[in-house]
C-alpha cells in the first residue's frame, strides 16, 4: 500500500500496450484493399 499510484500506473499501461501489440490482428492485403473501397450504392 506504499507503492506511489503514478509508478504503479505507468508499468500498467506499459504492460497493457505491450499485450495489445502481441495480439494485434494482422490482416492480408487482400482485406485492407476491402477496407479502403468506396461503400457500393444499391439502386432500387
Amino acid at each position: 500500500m506504499n507503492q506511489k499510484s503514478g509508478t504503479s500506473k505507468a508499468s500498467a499501461d506499459k504492460l497493457v500496450k505491450a499485450i495489445r501489440r502481441k495480439t494485434r490482428q494482422s490482416y492480408s492485403s487482400e482485406v485492407k484493399s476491402v477496407f479502403n473501397l468506396p461503400p457500393q450504392r444499391v439502386q432500387s
